[in-house]
C-alpha cells in the first residue's frame, strides 16, 4: 500500500472518499472509518499531533457528506424531524465539547475510546 500511496495520493484520496460517501449514504455511518484509516498515511497520523489532525479534517469532511446523506433520507421520506428535536441540542452541545477536548487527550487514550465504541457497536449489530 505504501507503494500505491507514493506513485498515486491524489487517486487514493479520491478512492477513499468514493468510499465513505458510499458508506455514508448506503448505511448512514462508518464513512469516518474509511477516511481515517485511508487519511493517516497521506497526512503522516503516527505521531500525536498528525493524528489529531487527520480526525479534524474528518470530521470536517463528514460534515457535508453527513447533510447530503440526510437531505436524501429526508426528502425521501426516511426522517422525522420531529423526533430529531429531542436529542438533537444535546447531540450539538455534545459535538462542541468533544471538539473542545480533543487536544487535553493523548492520542493512545482516543485511539482506545474511538476502539471499544467500534467493538460495542459492532457487538449491538451483530447480537443484537
Amino acid at each position: 500500500m505504501t507503494k500505491i500511496l507514493r506513485c498515486r495520493p491524489g487517486v487514493w484520496a479520491c478512492a477513499a472518499g468514493a468510499a465513505a460517501g458510499f458508506l455514508n449514504g448506503f448505511l448512514g455511518t462508518g464513512g469516518g472509518m474509511v477516511l481515517i484509516f485511508a487519511l493517516r498515511p497521506l497526512m503522516g497520523g503516527g505521531d500525536e499531533d498528525g493524528a489529531k489532525d487527520v480526525m479534524a479534517t474528518v470530521l470536517a469532511a463528514m460534515l457535508p457528506m453527513t447533510a447530503l446523506s440526510a437531505a436524501l433520507y429526508l426528502f425521501r421520506g426516511g426522517v422525522e424531524i420531529a423526533e430529531n428535536w429531542v436529542y438533537l441540542p444535546a447531540a450539538v452541545a455534545g459535538g462542541i465539547i468533544g471538539a473542545l477536548l480533543l487536544d487535553k487527550f493523548n492520542v493512545k487514550t482516543i485511539r482506545s475510546v474511538f476502539a471499544v465504541l467500534l467493538i460495542v457497536a459492532g457487538g449491538r449489530m451483530l447480537f443484537g
